[in-house]
């Protein structure tokens, strides 16, 4: 429900930025979520702690915690979205280099793909997928008659 409420607000602007108008406004869409998380039986004093934005670092260090120490599985996920974003520290540190040339504090070198640090990437990518498919299969039994 946080992450819904993180996006109303990013639809929100989204429109905006292109002149666009929501079906619903803002308010309203955020009045519904709140009256769904009191349905769900949210108590009304935690409502607003249960709809604020998440920190994507948070939830992938207690999904992390779900398949072994949450901890690496924050490294990981961090390097990848270095990478995603174009950030050197994630080319430095994820990416294989080899050193061309070297002039005084210059370097030249090739980076290229390091595929030992892909497979671990995916493999600890399709853990969080199993585990997660299994918690669902687990929740998501028959609903209880009336």
């Amino acid at each position: 429900m946080a992450l819904q409420k993180k996006d109303i607000g990013s639809s929100t602007k989204l429109h905006d930025l292109l002149g666009g108008k929501t079906p619903r406004t803002k308010e309203v869409r955020e009045e519904e979520l709140r009256q769904l998380a009191l349905r769900a039986g949210t108590p009304p004093d935690r409502v607003k702690a249960i709809l604020k934005a998440p920190d994507y670092t948070d939830i992938v260090r207690e999904a992390g915690d779900h398949i072994g120490p949450g901890k690496m599985a924050v490294a990981l996920w961090s390097g990848c979205s270095s990478l995603a974003h174009g950030d050197l520290s994630g080319a430095l540190i994820f990416l294989a280099r080899e050193a061309i040339s070297q002039d005084e504090n210059v370097m030249l070198a090739r980076i290229t793909g390091n595929f030992g640090m892909l497979r671990h990437c995916t493999a600890v990518g399709v853990a969080f997928l199993n585990r997660g498919s299994s918690l669902y299969r687990s929740r998501a039994g028959a609903p209880a008659s009336p």
